[in-house]
C-alpha cells in the first residue's frame, strides 16, 4: 500500500487526540524563523512569569474575497512511475474520507473556492515527461488548458526558455513574501532574477525530498552515546563526529570474519547521500554570480574536499553499507534492517520516514551533519529530481490574468490552516517523530533548505556524479574537471534563451 495512504489512516485516528492541541505554532516555522527554533506556547516577561501566547494571525490578512464566477483553476500534475511515495496527491480531494491529509486537502479546497467563487481541478498524468508534453501542447495551442504546474526541479528551466511558463514576480495579485511561499526557495530557484518556480505551502512534496539522519536510540544506549541533539545543538555535529559513530557501533554479528548483509552497521547510505553531504558542507555544483547567473563552482578545492572526506567514511565497507546494493527492494530491505536494531544511522529522504511508524525501538531524526566546526549551520538541499515547485504556464487570457494571482496567494494562505498543520503538527510532531527533540531538529531542516543551481540545471548531466557510489568511485577532480566546458555551454545556452525572451531584472 502506497506510504502516504497508510500515514493519512494513521493520522486521522490521531487527530482527535489532544497531545497534538499544542501543535499549531509549527506549521509555519520554515518560513518564520531562519534558525529553526522551535515557538513556545508562551511569552516568558522580564519578571519571570508567563503570558498566553498572542493569537495566531489571520492566514487571510490582506487578501480580498471576491466573486470569480466558477472559475476553473486547473493543476498539472505528474506521478512518478514505479515509486508512489513521489506522486503529487495533495491537490485535490472528492470528499471527506477520515484521513488527515486527504480531509486537510479538502478543507483547503473548500476554502478557497468559498471565499474566490472558484472551482479547483486537476489534471494528473503518470509521468513527468507526459505532464511537460501536455503543457507545451497547450501552449502552442494557446488554449489555457492549465492555470498551474506542478514542476520537478530540474524540468522548469527549459519550459521557461522555450516560453512556456510566466515570471511569477510578474503576475498580478503575486506577493512572494506572503508566508505560503518558501522563503528560500525564491533566490534559490530564481535565475537572471526571474523566478519561473517557487515552492508553497499548497504542496508538501518540497519537504519529502529533503533527506534527514535516523539514528537507533537503543543502539545508542548500548553504546552509551552522548545526547546526540545536544550535540547538533552544540554545533559538534560534524562529519569527524559522525564518523567516530559509525565506526564504534559497527559489529560482525554472525562472527563470520565479514561484514555482510546481515551484520549490524554503523551507516545505511545512498548514491544521493553524496549530494546531501556536499550541500551540508556548504557545497554546491553551482553557486551563482551577481547577476544571478549559475556559475560553476563543482572543481573547487572545498567541494572536492567535502566529497572525499565522505566518501572516506561511506566507501569503508567495514562500517558503512551502501543499501542499493541490497538484495531486492532496499528501501524495504533497509526499513527492515534498522527496525531490527542492525544498523546505528541511517541516511533517508523525509519522504520514508513514515516506513519506520512501527519500529518497536525508538528512533530519533538529525539534520546530515556538518562538514566541519566552520560551517555556520546545518543545511539540507532540496533534491532536484523528487522535488517540485510550482510554475504558471503562459496565461492566454485576461480573466486568468486578473484573479490568477490571488487565487494562488488565497490557496496558500488557506494551505497554512490546513494541509501544513496535516503533514507538520501532526504527521511529523506526532506520529513520525517520537519526542519533541527530533521535532527540533525537523525545524532546524526545514527552516535550512538549499537548493543547487547545477542539479536544477542538470547541465551536461554534470549531477550524474552521484552514480560514482555504486562503483565506490571518488576520481571527483577529474570529473569535475572533464565536465566543466560541457557545463558551461549549457548553462550559456539557457540562460541565452531566457535573456532573449525575458530579458535581465
Amino acid at each position: 500500500m502506497n506510504p502516504k495512504k497508510i500515514l493519512s489512516a494513521l493520522l486521522a485516528a490521531l487527530m482527535l487526540l489532544p497531545v497534538f492541541t499544542a501543535c499549531g505554532e509549527s506549521a509555519v516555522q520554515e518560513k518564520n524563523d531562519p534558525q529553526g527554533t522551535p515557538a513556545d506556547s508562551t511569552t516568558v516577561t522580564p519578571g519571570g512569569e508567563t503570558e498566553p501566547a498572542e493569537t495566531e494571525p489571520d492566514v487571510f490578512d490582506g487578501l480580498e474575497t471576491t466573486d470569480m464566477d466558477g472559475q476553473t483553476f486547473t493543476f498539472l500534475t505528474s506521478n512518478w512511475p514505479g515509486e508512489a511515495v513521489w506522486t503529487v496527491d495533495d491537490i485535490t480531494a472528492e470528499e471527506y474520507t477520515g484521513a488527515a491529509v486527504n480531509d486537510a486537502v479538502y478543507d483547503r479546497n473548500l476554502k478557497t473556492e468559498e471565499r474566490l467563487k472558484c472551482v479547483i481541478q486537476e489534471h494528473n498524468l503518470p509521468g513527468s515527461g507526459d505532464a511537460n508534453n501536455a503543457l507545451q501542447t497547450s501552449v502552442a495551442a494557446a488554449d489555457g488548458a492549465y492555470q498551474v504546474w506542478i514542476a520537478r526541479l530540474h524540468e522548469y528551466l527549459n519550459m521557461a526558455a522555450n516560453g512556456c511558463i510566466m515570471d511569477m514576480k510578474n503576475i498580478e495579485g503575486i506577493d512572494l513574501s506572503r508566508p505560503a511561499w518558501v522563503q528560500n526557495s525564491i533566490k534559490g530557484l530564481s535565475i537572471l532574477n526571474h523566478n519561473f518556480g517557487v515552492c508553497s505551502e499548497i504542496t508538501t512534496i518540497h519537504k519529502e525530498a529533503v533527506s534527514s539522519i535516523v539514528f537507533n536510540k537503543n543502539l545508542a544506549a548500548q553504546y552509551q552515546l552522548d545526547d546526540l541533539y545536544e550535540v547538533v545543538s552544540d554545533g559538534k555535529w560534524t562529519l569527524d563526529y559522525f564518523a567516530g559513530i559509525v565506526e564504534m557501533c559497527s559489529r560482525d554479528l554472525d562472527g563470520d570474519g565479514e561484514m555482510t548483509d546481515k551484520d549490524q552497521w554503523g551507516f545505511f547510505y545512498q548514491r544521493d547521500t553524496l549530494d546531501a553531504f556536499l550541500a551540508a558542507g556548504q557545497g554546491m555544483i553551482c553557486d551563482k554570480d551577481e547577476n544571478d547567473r549559475p556559475r560553476y563552482i563543482f572543481d573547487n578545492e572545498r567541494n572536492i574536499d567535502i566529497l572525499m572526506n565522505s566518501t572516506d567514511i561511506m566507501y569503508n565497507r567495514a562500517i558503512c553499507y551502501n543499501v542499493m546494493n541490497a538484495p531486492g527492494d532496499f528501501n524495504i530491505w533497509m526499513a527492515n534492517k534498522f527496525m531490527q536494531d542492525e544498523a546505528m544511522f541511517m541516511w533517508v529522504r523525509d519522504v520514508n520516514i513514515p516506513e519506520l511508524r512501527t519500529m518497536e525501538s525508538d528512533f530519533g531524526i538529525l539534520p546530515n551533519p556538518k562538514f566541519n566546526d566552520a560551517v555556520d549551520n546545518y543545511y539540507s538541499v532540496v533534491n532536484s529530481y523528487t522535488g517540485a515547485a510550482l510554475c504558471v504556464p503562459t496565461i492566454v487570457d485576461e480573466r486568468t490574468e486578473k484573479n490568477l494571482g490571488l487565487f494562488l496567494e488565497t490557496m496558500g494562505a488557506a494551505s497554512l490552516d490546513t494541509l501544513s498543520k496535516a503533514y507538520y503538527d501532526i504527521m511529523l510532531n506526532g506520529i513520525v517523530a517520537r519526542d519533541r527533540e527530533s521535532s527540533r531538529m525537523l525545524d532546524i531542516i526545514y527552516a535550512n533548505t538549499t537548493y543547487d543551481a547545477g542539479s536544477i540545471g542538470a547541465y551536461a548531466g554534470i549531477c550524474d556524479y552521484i552514480y560514482m557510489a555504486m562503483s565506490y568511485a571518488n576520481t571527483f577532480a577529474s570529473y569535475s574537471a572533464a565536465r566543466k566546458k560541457a557545463v558551461e555551454k549549457d548553462i550559456g545556452k539557457i540562460c541565452e534563451k531566457i535573456e532573449k525572451r525575458f530579458g535581465t531584472d
